[in-house]
């Protein structure tokens, strides 16, 4: 899998990536404490690997960004 694959997000750049992002766009919000995060990971990191062409896939941290995680009520 290449870096280009999936996307780190923050809150301050949500906007620009998702919200006017040309492409349909999953992200998957995850907490480094979380065990079913780093369970599901491998699992999103080949979906991002496979279906690049279709969508964006993306990850953002709740920790660091509280904002938009509190936004979607994740």
């Amino acid at each position: 899998m290449s870096e280009s694959d999936l996307v780190e997000i923050e809150d301050t750049t949500w906007e620009q990536l998702v919200e006017k992002s040309s492409k349909p766009v999953i992200v998957m919000f995850y907490s480094l404490a979380c065990p079913f995060c780093e369970a599901m990971e491998p699992y999103f990191e080949n979906f991002a690997q496979e279906f690049k062409n279709s969508a964006v896939f993306a990850r953002m941290n709740v920790i660091i960004n509280p904002w938009t995680a509190e936004r979607y009520g994740v």
